[in-house]
């Protein structure tokens, strides 16, 4: 039919030009294009279906950026059509990552190209697509916050900016869907928890400004669920490690909690953080 169409344009154009002004003319030319367009749309289901059987057909360890793209294209193309089975696209991508995936971490460490492209492709559904993932069924969230908790703890630059982009856009996401606000909530607190480990010594201190993200769209999306984590983690006085003093751990805070903070300025002190608790405990220090 598009061949077809393709064909014709050249004389439909030729008629238009000829009887711009002509009502039964024009009449009947929306006509013809209204019927191509019911046609088109009707056929999309078919279309859909078939894609969805190739993807399904296609071995469990398929997973690569040319796959995801060509699902990322189909859901951006018919991710209006409400009635159109989108959604089984996207399910088989999340069905996919989560069998490879299976929450082991030793699996994410080896496959970090794939993580990388998983990553930035659920941050672009959520992100331009929210009304696919309106229609997720709640296990799909519940992968996702495991991507984002063991995802973080990655050293791979590349890997962790994707992952890091994603829980920034997952925390945004959470605003305008009560489920996963609640999911937030259970596991907010362990999830900052992570990331101040990991800023604190845990992962190389050149992936902070990746790392303070995360922190950051939280501190400005849900303040005080995020100051209160904090201070949970940092009245310990040996977390993320005894080299951070007092008032290192009141600035960060500080910083953390304030409304007007911007991004460079959060990132600077997050940084500052990192390099007091990398700091060597000196013996006298030690023994005090």
């Amino acid at each position: 039919l598009c061949c077809i169409l393709r064909d014709l344009d050249s004389i439909l154009q030729m008629i238009v030009k000829q009887y711009a002004d002509n009502i039964q003319v024009t009449e009947k030319i929306c006509e013809i294009l209204s019927r191509i367009v019911t046609i088109l749309r009707e056929s999309s289901s078919l279309v859909l279906n078939i894609f969805i059987q190739l993807l399904q057909n296609m071995g469990r360890n398929i997973l690569h950026v040319e796959f995801l793209n060509f699902v990322r294209n189909i859901l951006l193309l018919f991710s209006k059509d409400i009635d159109k089975p989108v959604l089984n696209l996207f399910l088989i991508v999340l069905q996919k990552f989560r069998c490879l995936f299976n929450g082991d971490m030793q699996w994410l460490k080896n496959h970090v190209d794939m993580v990388e492209d998983v990553a930035n492709f659920f941050s672009q559904v959520i992100k331009k697509l929210p009304n696919i993932i309106h229609q997720c069924p709640d296990e799909e969230f519940i992968l996702f916050i495991e991507l984002i908790k063991n995802g973080i703890q990655l050293h791979e630059p590349g890997t962790l900016k994707s992952i890091s982009t994603f829980t920034s856009n997952f925390i945004e996401y959470t605003k305008s869907d009560q489920r996963t606000i609640n999911l937030l909530q259970q596991n907010g607190f362990e999830i900052v928890q992570i990331l101040l480990q990991c800023i604190g010594g845990a992962s190389p201190h050149h992936l902070i400004e990746s790392l303070s993200l995360p922190l950051f769209t939280l501190s400005k999306s849900y303040i005080d669920w995020t100051t209160s984590w904090i201070q949970q983690c940092l009245n310990n006085p040996n977390f993320p490690t005894s080299s951070a003093k007092r008032h290192h751990r009141e600035t960060l805070l500080k910083v953390l909690t304030a409304k007007q903070t911007s991004r460079s300025s959060f990132k600077d002190h997050v940084n500052t953080f990192s390099l007091a608790c990398r700091e060597p405990i000196s013996k006298e220090n030690y023994l005090s």
